[in-house]
């Protein structure tokens, strides 16, 4: 499982249109990734301020998500003044899902999914320790 979060703050004037892709997006993920765990979107506290919470059963499926055809007609130039993503790793007991498990890539990723994938950082950060329940968690 993956989970991540997009912390983001669209150009001024912009912000009903992000909402409005948004909710597209959703909608087709929804329909073409029945597998997505969590899909959710937010608006923050700060003026122009969103963020998104997803969950997906694997990092390829996340890759193959970032990569689908209805995200090519979204006129992504300028909407974003910042943006942030960021690996979330679930505490065990405290929610329902399971902990990140973040693979290496392989060496023959499909190079648009590469594009996503290296924006993000490449393994499970080293103080997050191991995932409970498995050989990489022991002694962690």
């Amino acid at each position: 499982m993956i989970t991540l979060l997009s912390i983001h703050t669209v150009a001024p004037g912009r912000e009903e249109e992000y909402v409005a892709i948004q909710q597209r997006l959703a909608a087709l993920t929804r329909e073409h990734e029945p597998h997505v765990i969590r899909y959710e979107h937010y608006r923050g506290t700060k003026p122009g301020q969103f963020v998104s919470f997803l969950t997906f059963p694997d990092l390829d499926a996340f890759l193959a998500h970032q990569i689908a055809d209805y995200h090519d007609d979204v006129n992504w130039e300028g909407l974003f003044i910042e943006h942030e993503m960021q690996w979330l790793d679930p505490l065990p007991g405290a929610n329902d899902l399971a902990q990140s498990e973040i693979p290496p890539l392989p060496d023959d990723l499909d190079p648009k999914k590469r594009i996503y994938a290296e924006m993000m950082p490449p393994a499970r950060p080293a103080w997050w320790g191991g995932i409970a329940g498995t050989s990489e968690g022991a002694g962690a």
